[in-house]
């Protein structure tokens, strides 16, 4: 839907989706489905993970081969400390009454 949205004012795509991420067979629908729009991509991985999506470096000269200069590469890791800085702090501080109930 997304892809459907902006194809008409953009001709890029960021896949940041961590799950999507970690989905061979998402990754490649998504993928078609925005080059076939019309669209160039950048795909999202957090990190290559060798247990959950072993397919991640084979995948990359797979998408050179598939979608050529449609495909513009991979964003690779996010910011360090993305995680905590996007955490709702306020959340935490204000509603719980034990800080170490959210980690424990």
């Amino acid at each position: 839907m997304l892809i459907d949205k902006v194809k008409d004012y953009t001709n890029l795509l960021v896949i940041q989706s961590g799950p999507v991420s970690k989905n061979e067979t998402a990754t490649n629908i998504i993928c078609n489905y925005a080059v076939d729009a019309g669209l160039d991509f950048i795909m999202f991985f957090g990190w290559f993970d060798n247990e959950k999506a072993p397919w991640q470096k084979d995948w990359l000269d797979y998408a050179k081969e598939t979608w050529g200069e449609n495909f513009l590469g991979i964003y690779f890791f996010d910011e360090p400390g993305g995680i905590q800085l996007d955490q709702d702090w306020e959340f935490v501080f204000h509603h719980i009454k034990h800080v170490d109930e959210v980690y424990y």
